[in-house]
């Protein structure tokens, strides 16, 4: 477990950039987007996890807001959400695409006590 966390934070690095990457936990990371025009993030997310899903095999969900805790939320969101695979039509689950804060609107201002 411990040695494909250090892959995929190695990837998350060689995609980001060494100082774009707080790894939070053995199997969590924070990626700092802020160097990235907004209308290129959600492209940009998306390449994060293709590109890691692609050289590991694992799949990994995106969350993706303006702050700590609501990309926390989006990940979580992203977790439970499930898609049908295209090619065998079987749902999976933590498959989802990215989910970005635009869909967490609502969820925002219910945090803004």
């Amino acid at each position: 477990y411990g040695d494909m966390s250090r892959r995929v934070m190695e990837i998350f690095r060689q995609v980001m950039g060494d100082e774009f990457v707080e790894v939070y936990s053995v199997d969590e990371a924070f990626l700092d987007f802020s160097q990235i025009p907004v209308n290129d993030i959600y492209d940009k997310a998306l390449q994060v996890k293709q590109f890691t899903e692609q050289l590991t095999g694992i799949p990994i969900c995106v969350g993706v807001a303006n702050n700590k805790l609501l990309a926390k939320v989006a990940n979580k969101i992203a977790k439970k959400k499930t898609i049908k695979d295209k090619d065998s039509g079987v749902k999976k689950r933590g498959r989802a695409p990215i989910i970005t804060d635009e869909k967490l609107q609502k969820l925002e201002y219910a945090f803004a006590i």
